[in-house]
């Protein structure tokens, strides 16, 4: 953390004249962390967490990579970036929690990873829709 701090500082201290910048590797660099900046806007506001906690708070409840896989939160449902509905897959529903959630977590352990998300998952694996209800 301590080197993460320094950096910080140097990166603090460099900013106004980066920003004054309108072309090279400065410009380029100082438009990625304002991009990446306008992306976390809208972070929890918790003040006995650091900026950095509270970015990674707000990323991990609106989405989540697992095993190369990009997920979303929508209305409490993880839902695969993959996904499209008009993808024409073969579905599968299955209730969280029942036999057939179990059999399909014990058989592969990579749509395990998957369920593991939560109550409510839409994942593509292997050519097919997984829709995991409560």
């Amino acid at each position: 953390a301590p080197r993460d701090s320094a950096q910080l500082t140097t990166l603090l201290r460099a900013a106004p004249a980066k920003v004054m910048e309108r072309s090279g590797s400065g410009a380029v660099q100082m438009s990625v962390q304002q991009n990446a900046a306008k992306a976390n806007v809208s972070i929890a506001s918790d003040d006995s967490k650091s900026e950095q906690e509270r970015v990674i708070v707000k990323n991990s409840t609106t989405n989540q990579y697992v095993a190369n896989k990009n997920f979303f939160n929508q209305n409490n449902v993880w839902t695969d970036a993959d996904y499209s509905p008009n993808a024409k897959l073969k579905e599968v529903t299955v209730r969280f929690g029942s036999e057939e959630y179990f059999d399909l977590v014990h058989k592969d352990a990579e749509l395990a990873r998957y369920f593991a998300l939560g109550e409510e998952v839409v994942v593509v694996f292997r050519n097919t829709v997984f829709r995991v209800t409560k």
